[in-house]
């Protein structure tokens, strides 16, 4: 059954106001996948706080066009489920990849990140990296190492005159 104006409109809002609270956003083939498959897919999203939604195509070309994204055709001519994260750029791309691991007939498409489409190639990059959580704790480890190593050098004389102390205390019992 068609949509009616109104149902378009109001279409057109929602995705529109998607695009501009995404931080991060993967647009996935899905032709082949079973309804369970994409079930699975969407409860993996929503686990991490994503959401996912079939598109209709024009009305996410038009979404598009508003934040002055220009999504080429070939992307548009497949069908298309959209993931998309308002908290991590770079969430959306590995759940996806790790999915299409699993499930061969699911394929990325392409993605949109600060504001900039990204080709599957880019996307399968995005993936790669460390999640947030894992660059936080990378960068405080290399803020901590020198202050550790400073403390250690620090201690060493003490813990090398109390050694001293130690041997002589001996050499006096014996």
């Amino acid at each position: 059954m068609p949509k009616t104006r109104q149902q378009k409109e109001t279409l057109l809002k929602e995705f529109d106001e998607t695009l501009a609270q995404a931080k991060g956003v993967v647009f996935v083939n899905y032709q082949g996948l079973k309804v369970s498959e994409m079930e699975t897919l969407r409860d993996q999203a929503m686990d991490q706080s994503m959401t996912m939604r079939i598109t209709k195509n024009t009305v996410l070309r038009l979404a598009a066009g508003k934040h002055g994204l220009a999504l080429n055709a070939e992307l548009l001519a497949q069908p298309l489920a959209m993931i998309t994260s308002t908290t991590d750029e770079v969430a959306p791309a590995k759940v996806t990849k790790l999915f299409a691991k699993e499930h061969e007939a699911m394929s990325v498409a392409g993605g949109i990140v600060a504001n900039r489409f990204l080709t599957p190639a880019e996307m399968n990059t995005l993936a790669d990296l460390p999640s947030q959580d894992q660059l936080r704790a990378q960068l405080v480890s290399v803020i901590a190492s020198p202050l550790i190593g400073l403390v250690r050098t620090l201690q060493a004389p003490l813990a090398g005159i109390v050694n001293v102390l130690n041997q002589y205390q001996q050499k006096r019992a014996s």
